[in-house]
């Protein structure tokens, strides 16, 4: 058994209540939700925490190998889980090409990308085929798969999920889980959720599961985004390990970042199972690191995406305010520039 494995079956030892869920999804709502920030649209994710230049702006989003590789990936690893394919290299070619035939037969398009690689040219087919097994073939030796899939129930792929606060455009969050590994007998994915291999990276809505956060709202108003590892009575509930796969090497935000897929997670909802542990696998240096989701790291979350809005909704506000707001900023008091965003000012205080 890899080292990897034995993180995804351990047991968590952190804990959170309902309350405090609710305690943190308010703190982000109060926070994000910002006058300043009306002409900003950001969306906040893992990535985004490590590099905030990534939060601004976003390109029409459209196939390309890139986009296609993680969704035919999955699929691929769980074709060789369930001993279909000995190698993802067999395994990517064999799954494209079923999921083709089966859209060009019947219409169906089980991952979304099925009619753009029906027309794709052989010179695209052959970038999204070896796109795919590179990612396949780094993540499948990481894990027991098999050993995984024969004990524990596992889920590959699923959408992407985002949570939207209402009030303000910079308050969405957007995460996805991997691979998701339940206990036996626990409840296999959410509802509303696909269940196909490798689900879909489309962000426009095809692929993604998408929770508005309304500003009213009470512990788990949000069609159970209240409930936590431990339900109203204190007892706990079916939870599950969460996986998420990263680029190159764990960099100093890495515990925010496994933090966040978890909030996201238990935010968008209903969380059955809950994600109680969340695994984070960098197959370019293998290397794997886990995190039991407690208060204290929904906490780290909810203050790394508060600390991204703010620097960002920060500069745009002093960009927009011309160069004489940059001076009269830059010559504050103490000689250190101060940020526009309140909720950083009152984190320094």
């Amino acid at each position: 058994m890899t080292a990897p494995t034995e993180l995804l079956l351990g047991t968590a030892s952190a804990a959170f209540t309902t309350a405090d869920l609710a305690a943190v999804r308010s703190s982000l709502r109060d926070r994000l939700c910002h006058p300043h920030a009306t002409s900003v649209d950001l969306e906040v994710r893992p990535d985004v925490l490590r590099d905030p230049a990534r939060a601004a702006g976003s390109d029409r989003f459209r196939w390309s190998p890139a986009t296609v590789r993680r969704s035919l990936g999955l699929a691929a690893l769980d074709a060789c889980a369930a001993g279909r394919f000995r190698t993802p290299a067999e395994a990517v070619i064999g799954v494209a090409d079923e999921a083709v035939d089966a859209w060009q037969r019947t219409g169906w398009r089980q991952f979304h990308w099925e009619p753009w690689l029906a027309t794709a040219g052989p010179g695209a087919r052959g970038a999204v085929l070896a796109e795919a097994t590179t990612w396949a073939s780094l993540l499948w030796p990481m894990l027991d798969w098999q050993g995984l899939t024969t004990q524990r129930q596992v889920r590959f792929g699923g959408p992407a999920r985002r949570v939207t606060f209402a009030g303000g455009p910079v308050g969405r969050l957007r995460a996805r889980a991997d691979v998701r590994v339940g206990r036996p007998g626990a409840s296999e994915g959410h509802p509303g959720d696909g269940v196909q291999p490798g689900g879909s990276e489309r962000p426009d809505g095809e692929g993604s599961r998408r929770r508005d956060v309304q500003g009213n709202s009470g512990p788990g108003a949000e069609g159970g985004a209240g409930t936590s590892a431990r339900d109203d009575a204190g007892e706990h509930v079916t939870s599950s390990t969460v996986v998420t796969v990263c680029a190159g090497t764990p960099g100093p935000t890495w515990r925010a970042e496994l933090a966040l897929v978890a909030l996201v997670d238990l935010l968008a909802g209903p969380p059955r199972p809950t994600a109680r542990r969340v695994v984070g696998l960098w197959p370019e240096s293998c290397t794997a690191r886990s995190l039991d989701v407690g208060r204290d790291e929904l906490e780290v979350a909810a203050r790394a995406v508060i600390d991204v809005v703010g620097a960002v909704v920060g500069a745009a506000v002093r960009v927009a305010a011309g160069p004489e707001a940059g001076a009269a900023t830059a010559s504050s008091p103490g000689g250190s520039e101060q940020s526009a965003h309140p909720a950083v000012q009152e984190e320094a205080a």
